[in-house]
């Protein structure tokens, strides 16, 4: 496909909007903090008002502030039931939108929105947590729930996923055998290339069916087909009939789901509200996740470093620094273009600190595992003990990120 210069040159313009603060790697926070300069904000009302507010904010930036504590504490719990409350939102507004026609058609691109960041959520929250064995205390629970989470957003099964997540990118963390690092590879974003083209070839991604159509084929693949791994990680396999089980229950789940829908007259409910964004809407946002997520480095072998590579994992947050003169539009940039960025991004809250998950401090990533429903106060907590972490702001920083990098690899 040609793209003109013109093009080019809007598109470039485009997405300069979204440049707010540059990546910082200092001890302290981004200078000047944006998330402190909104710290007074909602501070004339009640403590428990004021709070509320900030814990808003805290979910709109993805950032928790220095010092105050939250409203109320995050819990595995509460963030799988926000999860299924945004899924079932998204899916009513898109009753709405089939109801009324296309008067509410912005309405349905936020549905899209809500339904794919929480099926992202259900994969690299709910399924990633399982396979660390920190999303219910009970393990055989844990596993259930990992795994229903991963048949009803149709990614990678939990077992699966825990045998090249733990093994291949935890143990080989930015090395060529990562197999979050091959993502670069396997997508065609070439090293050494200039940050305009990785932006081209992003869109080139987005707009292309073959993207779709190859990501969901490995997606059914995985929860349909016979399945092959290498030998040496067969001992940290679950039994032949836990995975039988497993694969039916996907089987059932995805053969049944529609016919029920067609046979009380839901069908179009089912494409509008599950289908098109468990393939489109999941795909978007698995692109710009995996773009966002590590800045990859491609050493050779296996990373020595382990975990204690967070300089090449930043905190990813939205918003912009509070403007006194204009506190109305404001906050309209916060609800309608801050947030439904950190969706469209990142996906839920909690991954906004991913570099915690790690860092090379052991107490720091121990409990970010165990408290990864209250990760921006764990991250937090994290520098006012001395971490050391860099945040990126904003949809083009968060991405630019990882283009930075392979445009340096040669």
């Amino acid at each position: 496909m040609k793209i003109s210069t013109n093009f080019k040159s809007y598109f470039l313009k485009l997405i300069e909007l979204f440049k707010f603060a540059r990546h910082t790697q200092s001890k302290a926070q981004s200078h000047p903090d944006i998330r402190e300069s909104m710290t007074h904000i909602g501070s004339k009302l009640p403590r428990s008002g004021y709070l509320f507010v900030q814990q808003l904010l805290t979910e709109i930036t993805g950032k928790a502030p220095s010092a105050l504590p939250p409203l109320i504490k995050g819990t595995q719990l509460l963030r799988q039931i926000m999860t299924l409350t945004f899924l079932t939102t998204g899916i009513w507004l898109t009753s709405l939108f089939l109801e009324f026609g296309l008067l509410l058609f912005p309405i349905w691109i936020i549905a899209v929105l809500l339904i794919s960041a929480s099926m992202r959520t259900m994969q690299v929250s709910f399924t990633h947590y399982a396979a660390h064995g920190t999303l219910h205390r009970n393990k055989w629970v844990n596993r259930v729930l990992g795994e229903a989470y991963s048949i009803l957003s149709l990614s990678t099964p939990m077992w699966m996923y825990k045998l090249s997540h733990i093994g291949g990118h935890h143990g080989r963390l930015n090395s060529i055998a990562d197999p979050d690092a091959s993502f670069f590879d396997k997508w065609g974003y070439q090293a050494g290339r200039s940050i305009s083209w990785y932006w081209l070839h992003t869109i080139k991604l987005i707009v292309s069916p073959s993207y779709y159509t190859k990501l969901f084929a490995e997606r059914a693949r995985a929860n349909f087909a016979p399945f092959t791994v290498e030998p040496g990680l067969t001992s940290m396999m679950p039994t032949k009939r836990s995975i039988r089980t497993r694969q039916w229950a996907a089987i059932g789940f995805h053969s049944v789901l529609p016919v029920i829908a067609i046979e009380f007259g839901f069908g179009l409910l089912y494409l509008m509200g599950y289908l098109l964004p468990l393939v489109f809407g999941f795909g978007v946002l698995s692109l710009f996740q995996n773009l966002s997520e590590h800045q990859p480095a491609l050493v050779p072998g296996q990373n020595p470093m382990l975990k204690a590579e967070t300089k090449f994992t930043a905190g990813r947050f939205f918003g912009k620094e509070y403007d006194s003169n204009a506190p109305i539009k404001w906050w309209a940039y916060m609800l309608f273009v801050a947030a439904p960025s950190k969706y469209l991004v990142v996906g839920n809250t909690e991954l906004c600190s991913h570099d915690v998950h790690h860092a090379a401090e052991v107490r720091f990533f121990s409990v970010s595992d165990k408290e990864w429903a209250n990760a921006p106060y764990v991250r937090r907590d994290a520098v006012n003990q001395g971490g050391v972490f860099k945040e990126n702001w904003g949809i083009k920083d968060t991405i630019e990120h990882s283009f930075i990098a392979l445009k340096s690899i040669r």
